[in-house]
């Protein structure tokens, strides 16, 4: 098993969306276009990286009105609604 890109940073600046996804533990972080990086978490800690990730966003005025951070109920190929 390969590792890469163990660790990333993210400056919250700009508009774009995060796509919670609580059955797989992950969070898509997106723009307009494309999904720009996915945070995976372990279920103990998931509500807690969900929840910093939004209190960032809005803090940094990182959600674009039209992009506001999606819950995805399921696994299913939940997406923003632009």
């Amino acid at each position: 098993m390969a590792m890469s890109r163990e660790s990333e940073s993210v400056a919250f600046a700009g508009g774009f969306s995060a796509v919670f996804k609580p059955g797989s533990r992950q969070i898509d972080l997106r723009n307009g276009w494309r999904r720009l990086m996915v945070a995976y978490a372990t279920p103990e800690n998931y509500a807690d990286v969900a929840a910093r990730i939004e209190a960032r966003m809005r803090t940094a005025g990182s959600a674009r009105a039209s992009l506001a951070p999606t819950h995805c109920p399921s696994d299913s190929r939940c997406r923003p609604s632009w």
